[in-house]
């Protein structure tokens, strides 16, 4: 995976540092490289962004799950899960998202430091 990773944080390093050199300043160069890596995760975004809506549309019935199965895990978890699939809440997407863009922001930051 480390291989894998730094493969990935060499290819923005590249393309932040083709970015600086095509606008032939490296504050541009920054910013034009922000705006397209913001631009690819877009759609990513915005499932995130829709999901995290749904989801705090639905938290009286989650709070109502939790107290009519406080006492019985599984079948709180089945419940829920059975709510976030019937209401199309994509969980995972909402976690990768955030997980994804703080790894590549601070691998850039620390790629720019060093």
């Amino acid at each position: 995976m480390g291989g894998i990773w730094s493969s990935f944080v060499g290819l923005l390093e590249w393309l932040l540092v083709q970015s600086a050199i095509i606008t032939g300043s490296a504050t541009l160069g920054i910013v034009l490289f922000t705006i397209a890596a913001r631009l690819v995760i877009l759609p990513l975004t915005l499932t995130s962004l829709r999901s995290n809506r749904r989801m705090q549309e639905l938290q009286p019935q989650i709070k109502e799950l939790q107290r009519k199965h406080g006492k019985e895990p599984q079948k709180l978890q089945e419940e829920t899960l059975r709510l976030y699939r019937e209401y199309k809440i994509n969980r995972p997407v909402v976690v990768c998202h955030c997980y994804c863009s703080c790894r590549s922001s601070l691998a850039s930051i620390r790629r720019c430091i060093t």
